[in-house]
């Protein structure tokens, strides 16, 4: 089978490997092992139900994407790019097939595809990302994703650096910009929207001015502040306070001289009872904050 063979809308199969087609995906969609095996574990058991969908590669390099290939997942070059087809939609159910395609597999799948065609680079963009946005499982760390890989917007890339550097995304949120970002945020920006926070530029610098001075500490206690307790306790006093730079001089100054036994409680800190371990964690913060 050869790219220049294929036919617009025409349900393809692939049974053994690749069937001679080059194929790449976009670098910024998800990939998540967990899944695939969960979704081989449904085609193997039910066949793929609906096909995915195949473009021209080169498009997807116009509007901005970095492609990689399938099988040794090396970056497309230019060069390179016009013998390829770049997955669409189905990333996950082919990934779960090249599972399948694996030596030692103990059973496979056919894999379905049609091939699309998209007027230019732009009317790609749009329906890749509009793909995503009515995608249910699709979080707003994917979608952010996506958008990075086209867009520089800074909140988005200070958002991805956190969630880089071991936090959960919903603490990545507080930590960026006060509070959780959610899909919403991130589909009002594809349709030129300007969600609440993203342009407060002083707020996202006092942030993210907090984040670098408990970064050093964060990253030797990793667990303790990889998920949203802490940082929703950071953004909640600063968002509440009349004078926010001095709430957040002082939060600063809290992580540099807390107590050895306070932060030993920080450290061990779980839930307890009914008392949930965020409210457990605010409390020992509370009390830290107070000594400041």
């Amino acid at each position: 089978m050869k790219k220049t063979e294929l036919t617009v809308d025409v349900i393809y199969h692939l049974v053994n490997k690749l069937e001679g087609l080059k194929v790449c995906v976009i670098e910024s969609n998800r990939n998540n092992s967990t899944k695939n095996k969960k979704m081989l574990e449904g085609c193997l058991s039910e066949g793929m139900q609906q096909p995915g969908i195949f473009a021209d590669a080169k498009l997807a390099m116009d509007a901005g994407y970095t492609l990689k290939d399938v099988e040794d997942d090396n970056v497309i070059t230019a060069d390179e790019v016009d013998d390829y087809l770049v997955i669409v939609d189905g990333n996950t159910r082919f990934h779960a097939y090249m599972l399948s395609q694996k030596d030692g597999a103990k059973a496979t799948f056919e894999y379905k595809f049609h091939l699309m065609q998209y007027v230019n680079a732009t009317a790609f963009r749009t329906a890749y990302q509009k793909m995503n946005i009515y995608n249910n499982p699709t979080k707003a760390e994917d979608f952010a994703r996506d958008l990075m890989a086209t867009s520089n917007l800074p909140v988005l890339v200070s958002y991805r650096a956190k969630i880089k550097d071991g936090l959960v995304p919903k603490a990545s949120g507080f930590a960026t910009i006060g509070r959780e970002i959610v899909k919403k945020d991130l589909t009002d920006l594809q349709k030129g929207k300007t969600p609440v926070g993203f342009d407060d530029t002083k707020s996202i610098d006092r942030f993210n001015m907090v984040y670098d001075s408990v970064k050093p500490l964060m990253m030797d206690n990793l667990k303790n502040f990889r998920g949203s307790e802490v940082w929703k306790f950071i953004a909640s006093k600063i968002n509440e306070a009349d004078d926010k730079d001095t709430m957040a001089s002082r939060i600063m100054k809290m992580f540099s001289i807390m107590p050895a036994p306070l932060f030993s409680s920080f450290q061990k800190a779980v839930a307890k009872g009914t008392i949930s371990k965020e409210n457990v964690v605010h409390g020992i913060l509370e009390e830290a904050l107070k000594l400041v």
